[in-house]
């Protein structure tokens, strides 16, 4: 089996800003002959769509056979393989994307329950081809980044989620809710009393934020924490016991294990892998 792991990127980056929220990073496409494949293991949320083609599909220890206008997605590190069969080559679209929203914003898709799902079309396709022609002339392709990623989310929204939710004070609450969280995530935060200033019990208050977020209060928590964590050991040379304890861990240890059980790397791993990340990008500009 031959393996090619070098797609062709409409765009590297988008050049943005720092935003912890959600962003994207990348556009691509890649034309596999029979029998190649690509593994894919990133620290970011990636979709895939087949534009021609058929092949199978390995996400950890299962395995699906997929063909044209097929659509799957690869969470952060989660080990991916794609294969084209024997017969005829593929050709495959993506776009990645990462930052705190992500992961609600996927439970919101057809992914929410799946890793692969069909389209009734190749819109998808025509959207990333354009996306990737309209952000070489934008001014500010982080905002332009956004706008797309947004476009593509609303192909791949899941039918449920199409319905207009009528409840607009729940709404309120959960964004009122959603903001507490990200400007108090380093401090001790109690989802009882979360749900007690706005005079809802725990357990209705939990249904309701998970019923219109996809994820549970707890789970937006803590991707906001690890996003967070992300970004300073990324960007800030501070010993990681102090990131724990900016991002709401008085525990390191908790963090260490709760790091690992989200990301399947340490947070001293994770800075690593950045770091030689944004070297071998110096390096590429360089030799420019």
């Amino acid at each position: 089996m031959q393996e090619n792991n070098k797609p062709l990127y409409f765009l590297k980056s988008t050049e943005h800003l720092p935003n912890p929220y959600i962003c994207l990073n990348h556009l691509g496409f890649n034309t596999y002959e029979p029998g190649q494949s690509f593994t894919c293991r990133q620290n970011m949320f990636s979709v895939y769509f087949i534009r021609s083609g058929s092949g199978t599909l390995k996400i950890n220890k299962h395995t699906f056979h997929l063909s044209e206008n097929d659509v799957f997605l690869s969470r952060p590190f989660e080990h991916t393989v794609y294969t084209c069969d024997d017969e005829h080559s593929c050709e495959l679209y993506f776009f990645t994307f990462s930052g705190v929203f992500a992961s609600e914003l996927i439970g919101r898709t057809l992914f929410k329950n799946a890793c692969y799902a069909s389209m009734p079309n190749d819109a998808l396709f025509y959207h990333i081809s354009n996306a990737a022609s309209g952000v070489e002339k934008s001014d500010c392709p982080d905002i332009y980044g956004i706008e797309q990623l947004f476009k593509f989310f609303s192909l791949i929204i899941s039918p449920a989620d199409r319905i207009v939710k009528k409840n607009t004070a729940y709404m309120q609450y959960i964004k009122e809710a959603q903001s507490y969280i990200q400007q108090n995530y380093s401090k001790p935060i109690r989802i009882a009393e979360l749900a007690n200033s706005f005079n809802l019990n725990r357990s209705h208050f939990y249904r309701v934020f998970k019923e219109h977020t996809g994820v549970s209060v707890e789970q937006y928590l803590l991707n906001t924490r690890i996003e967070q964590a992300k970004k300073l050991l990324c960007e800030i040379e501070m010993p990681i016991s102090t990131i724990a304890e900016v991002v709401g861990y008085r525990n390191y240890s908790a963090f260490h294990a709760m790091f690992k059980k989200v990301l399947q790397i340490s947070p001293g791993e994770y800075r690593e892998i950045q770091k030689s990340v944004i070297l071998e990008n110096k390096d590429k500009a360089v030799s420019k």
